[in-house]
């Protein structure tokens, strides 16, 4: 860049500014359902879709619960290259709240959607 800009223009780049998504929520899961690896497939569908949100991305509060619901992965990909499916384990999705209410998330047009926290308790 620096190489054909023109001697009178300055420019600067700028990461993106990470605005942080805290979520609870209580899930009710089958009796052969595992804990520790429904917590990890539901972190990876919420961050893929977090990820793929983009600079001023937009998180709809209904979305997230959508997102735990189909969070069973399909093939063996690292997040952001997962697919996702309807996780038959998962049987209830209650008490959600993102960012402690109940609204969608817009970030800014300088930020980024960032998972910070996510705390589930199981029924």
């Amino acid at each position: 860049m620096n190489a054909t800009r023109g001697f009178t223009i300055a420019y600067s780049v700028y990461p993106p500014a990470i605005l942080t998504i805290d979520i609870e929520v209580t899930i009710t899961i089958t009796s052969s359902g595992q804990q520790a690896t429904i917590t990890q497939n539901v972190t990876n569908s919420i961050n893929q879709f977090l990820f793929g949100a983009g600079i001023g991305g937009f998180l709809p509060y209904t979305k997230v619960s959508n997102l735990i619901y189909e969070s069973l992965p399909t093939n063996n990909q690292a997040v952001p290259n997962t697919t996702f499916t309807n996780d038959p384990n998962i049987l209830n999705v209650t008490l959600l709240t993102v960012n402690s209410g109940t609204a969608d998330i817009q970030a800014d047009p300088n930020e980024i959607l960032k998972l910070n926290s996510f705390i589930i308790n199981y029924n």
